[in-house]
């Protein structure tokens, strides 16, 4: 196996074994760069955020990708993957509702 950063072997295999090492980086993380995690209230500010995004586009993929371009301008560790594809097919899914909501609302029947 091709080693790129000088380390033995042993050290990689044995770095993981501590369950709360990955928790410690991520609080260095935090600390050092100043970002934050995800949260409830993260959830409905990016949300609403993408909301009006959403009003000018319908593609599913460019939604999220622009939804994690924005969480990491505002330096928010990201969610999982199924948090982010859900946040996106919610707002998109809100929107078309508006959408066709205020396309339908003068409408009469015949």
């Amino acid at each position: 196996m091709l080693n790129l950063i000088d380390v033995k072997l042993k050290v990689i295999k044995d770095y993981g074994v501590r369950d709360t090492t990955r928790w410690d980086h991520l609080a260095e993380i935090q600390q050092i760069f100043g970002y934050v995690s995800f949260s409830i209230s993260h959830y409905k500010k990016v949300s609403k955020w993408l909301m009006r995004l959403a009003w000018s586009m319908d593609k599913g993929i460019a939604l999220v990708k622009a939804m994690i371009e924005e969480m990491r301008r505002c330096q928010i560790i990201l969610p999982s993957i199924f948090t982010v594809g859900r946040l996106g097919w919610e707002t998109r899914r809100g929107a078309q509702e508006n959408f066709y909501w205020q396309l339908t609302q003068q409408l009469t029947p015949i």
